[in-house]
């Protein structure tokens, strides 16, 4: 209704009644209100006066006072419909399973295959309580197709399996580093000769140039031109010996110290994960080393892919749950 520019009727209003527009509650009268079947009812409520504010404030009369008349002629929806509706709305209002406030283990980070978060939510069963993830547009709205629970001691398990994996590869994780940086060394070699190609180049068009100025035969007007050519190119030159530098600095990397670097991070991710006493820590750890999980249709849980820019970015690949 917002988008298409529908008002509400104090929208417009101006004072008090000023409006913002359409809410959650403002739909929820109106799908409440059995005029959507024709039904409509009159003296249902009177005008009583307060005196300290004076002001005339609404009371519901009894039931009993109300009278009612039924008009077909205004009737939108059936009777069926509208009954359904308002169990609908009656479920979601009391027996709805219900999100834990505040932070808990994992809060953010488990999304179901429609895209939506998931829950983590209290269940029952015949012997004893427990946890597990559903998904929250399933619980609101009831339209996500395949919508499966998961139990959270399975996700647990899953981020604990992870967690053991990049431990474990640790010496794998770095050669592959070692690898990488191997290639950007040897990268910068290239780049490195190429811009000794450009700079000289530069060097025999700059000596050309300057061979043309000593000619006495050539026009002062020709001259200017020859000059400002060579102050281009003498710009030119100085942004290549500045590349030059920079790509001198990063040949000499430290391969060595970059392994070091990176088992001083798993050292400080193990002693983060041992200490990790709340869920906002454990939360981070999980974000940082794990990532995002997603709950198939059919209850496997994979890593969640995530827009990076103009690349998706998935950090491992599908997992059964308790795997």
């Amino acid at each position: 209704m917002r988008a298409k520019g529908m008002l509400t009727r104090r929208q417009n209003a101006k004072g008090q009644n000023a409006s913002r527009g359409w809410m959650h509650t403002s739909v929820q009268a109106i799908l409440s209100n059995p005029i959507l079947t024709g039904r409509t009812r009159f003296n249902a409520c009177k005008m009583i006066l307060n005196r300290e504010k004076g002001k005339r404030i609404p009371k519901m009369r009894d039931a009993s006072e109300h009278l009612e008349r039924q008009d077909e002629d205004l009737r939108i929806i059936s009777d069926e419909m509208f009954a359904e509706i308002q169990a609908k709305m009656e479920k979601r209002a009391t027996g709805a399973a219900r999100a834990p406030h505040g932070i808990q283990p994992l809060t953010g980070l488990v999304y179901c295959h429609c895209g939506a978060k998931c829950y983590n939510v209290k269940g029952q069963s015949k012997t004893a309580a427990y946890r597990f993830y559903i998904c929250s547009r399933h619980m609101r709205f009831e339209d996500c197709e395949g919508s499966a629970r998961i139990r959270d001691d399975a996700i647990y398990t899953i981020v604990q399996n992870r967690f053991a994996n990049l431990f474990g590869n640790g010496e794998k994780i770095i050669a592959r580093a070692l690898e990488i940086a191997d290639a950007a060394t040897k990268d910068n070699r290239a780049a490195a000769d190429r811009v000794k190609s450009q700079l000289a180049d530069s060097e025999r068009d700059e000596a050309r140039l300057l061979d043309l100025l000593m000619d006495r035969d050539i026009a002062p007007a020709a001259k200017k031109s020859i000059g400002r050519k060579l102050a281009e190119i003498e710009d030119g030159r100085t942004l290549l010996m500045a590349s030059m530098d920079g790509l001198r600095e990063q040949a000499t990397a430290d391969t060595e110290g970059l392994a070091a670097a990176i088992r001083a991070a798993f050292d400080d991710a193990r002693r983060s994960l041992a200490s990790a006493s709340t869920p906002e820590q454990f939360n981070r750890l999980v974000d940082d080393f794990v990532g995002p999980l997603e709950v198939q249709a059919d209850g496997n849980v994979k890593q969640k892919c995530l827009p990076t820019g103009d690349e998706i970015v998935c950090k491992s690949h599908t997992t059964p749950p308790g795997s």
